[in-house]
């Protein structure tokens, strides 16, 4: 969090979901204008200091650098769970575009993995059978 010293009239991003600007003055009839997230809003010091300590904006494309930093650490993570066969293949597709190999009898793949299978060769499988229709009702004594 900033102190007070360190916080400067200027442009902020909007990360909260929205934020009312009030442009009356006291007196006259109210006026805002409404900003969502995302915006570049222009503060003055004493709104950049009360939104700036509330957490509601930050210097702008502060929000995206997050975002990218939290996604490249979920990637790091993912792959530090695959076996280094895995990582090797992994590197080869995004070096010099996909390969595809074939899997054995008995050997799993990872769900959404682009191999081909000896089960890809397979028929394909029959349709799943449907329930009968229910008879018509009786029609009503006369």
């Amino acid at each position: 969090m900033t102190t007070g010293d360190e916080v400067k009239a200027g442009k902020y991003e909007l990360v909260a979901l929205q934020w009312d600007e009030i442009l009356s003055k006291p007196g006259e009839p109210f006026n805002f204008r409404r900003h969502r997230r995302g915006d570049i809003v222009t503060l003055n010091v004493e709104q950049a200091r009360r939104l700036l300590a509330a957490g509601a904006v930050v210097p702008p494309g502060a929000a995206k650098r997050a975002a990218a930093d939290a996604a490249r650490l979920a990637y790091e993570a993912a792959l530090a769970q695959l076996t280094p066969e895995q990582r090797a293949e992994l590197a080869s597709e995004a070096a010099g575009g996909k390969r595809r190999r074939r899997t054995g009898p008995g050997e799993s793949r990872p769900p959404g993995d682009d191999v081909a299978s000896d089960e890809d060769d397979a028929a394909p499988a029959a349709p799943r059978p449907t329930t009968p229709a229910r008879p018509a009702p009786a029609a009503p004594p006369a």
